[in-house]
């Protein structure tokens, strides 16, 4: 039996204490372990970035009409339940890629992006759920690939190797050219 969500949210809390998420405990319990695994997840594979996960919080929402949105205001991600574990995970991850860039990425990093993918270091970055060919959009395709390591995602944005390539070394704390 679950403990009331009033009482508590269960936090995930990273070495060091840096970079707590809060998951809504009403979630499914399947859901609950899966999300913790994918925060655990983007610690390991972005470590350079856990202290920009700080203030995140993931729910669930059966009546969600999108796959999985961001919420920039307060920083919350929410998945559509239920789905399949492999959806979940790259919803989960896409969104968390969001949240990253609202928090972490900076105009060098921006532009240096850009230029990997092949655009304007100038051109306009857009937003979470702007369309799926936004610099923002790619950027949360290229988190999805650098941080679940799967070659079977198809790249449905066209995210290139060199942007791939980037995001990993900014996870990994190298400043950008």
């Amino acid at each position: 039996m679950r403990a009331p969500a009033v009482l508590v949210l269960v936090m995930i809390v990273a070495c060091g204490g840096a970079g707590s998420v809060q998951l809504d405990p009403a979630m499914p319990d399947d859901v609950e372990m899966l999300a913790a695994d994918v925060v655990a997840l983007v610690r390991q594979t972005l470590p350079a970035r856990t202290a920009c996960l700080e203030g995140l919080r993931i729910e669930s929402d059966r009546d969600l009409t999108d796959r999985a949105r961001y919420l920039p205001d307060d920083g919350t991600v929410v998945v559509r339940v239920p789905a399949t574990a492999p959806r979940l995970t790259a919803s989960l991850v896409h969104e968390i890629g969001h949240h990253l860039d609202a928090v972490c990425v900076d105009v060098e990093t921006r532009a240096a992006f850009a230029a990997a993918q092949g655009t304007d270091p100038e051109a306009e970055w857009g937003s979470a759920g702007a369309g799926e060919d936004t610099l923002a959009e790619l950027f949360a395709a290229a988190v999805v690939e650098v941080v679940t390591g799967d070659p079977d995602l198809p790249r449905q944005v066209g995210v290139t190797d060199a942007a791939v390539e980037l995001v990993a070394g900014w996870g990994h704390g190298s400043s950008t050219p």
